[in-house]
């Protein structure tokens, strides 16, 4: 479990550099939803990008340890999520709901359905290895 956890670490660093690129580079000139449309794609390429790199580190042996690591990447992300957002940044519930809105053109439940299909890409994503194991 504890590595499960270290693994998970960088993720919601990559996110907030991610969410820092996009108010920096891009945000203002696309607007919104798209900007976080774009970003949503821009983060689920690093997470793969970082799961490439982790993946002979990560336990993946079998479905169930596989699902383990999503299930638990998934929550640790919404945790992280609803304690910045309700908690450090003092936004209102509906505000940090939003984010979930697929309707409204939110594209965070991809990005979350996306972490928890990582290890599962991972593993069964080529029939050749993705890095060294």
């Amino acid at each position: 479990m504890k590595k499960i956890i270290v693994y998970w670490l960088p993720m919601p660093a990559l996110g907030m550099i991610n969410g820092i690129a996009r108010g920096a580079i891009y945000g203002e000139s696309l607007g919104e939803p798209l900007a976080h449309q774009v970003s949503a794609l821009t983060l689920m390429l690093l997470l793969l990008i970082y799961g490439v790199i982790i993946r002979g580190k990560l336990n993946l042996s079998s479905i169930l340890i596989t699902l383990k690591h999503g299930a638990i990447w998934v929550l640790l992300t919404v945790l992280f999520e609803f304690i910045l957002g309700l908690w450090v940044f003092q936004q209102p519930l509906e505000e940090v709901l939003y984010n979930y809105n697929i309707a409204e053109g939110q594209w965070w439940p991809f990005v979350l359905l996306f972490v928890f299909a990582l290890p599962f890409l991972l593993k069964y994503g080529s029939k050749r290895r993705l890095s060294n194991d």
